[in-house]
């Protein structure tokens, strides 16, 4: 096995593509400290189907497996 990866993975970022019929990715500064807040905070709301990523079997198979087994 080779010791070098190659990382394909796609960056996430608010308003890339995503499923049509999945919620949009949206990256949010939640707590800004240029606004005086003590920190920087951000939220992000996405679908778990967003960007690179595996399905489980359970994805479309009703009794089928879940990724973490």
């Amino acid at each position: 096995m080779s010791k070098n990866w190659i990382d394909a993975s796609v960056p996430l970022h608010t308003g890339m593509v995503h499923w049509p019929t999945d919620p949009p990715v949206n990256f949010e500064r939640f707590a800004d400290m240029n606004k005086g807040a003590v920190c920087n905070v951000s939220k992000v709301a996405m679908c778990c189907h967003a960007g690179t990523h595996m399905d489980g079997l359970n994805h479309f198979i009703k009794d089928g497996a879940p990724l973490d087994t």
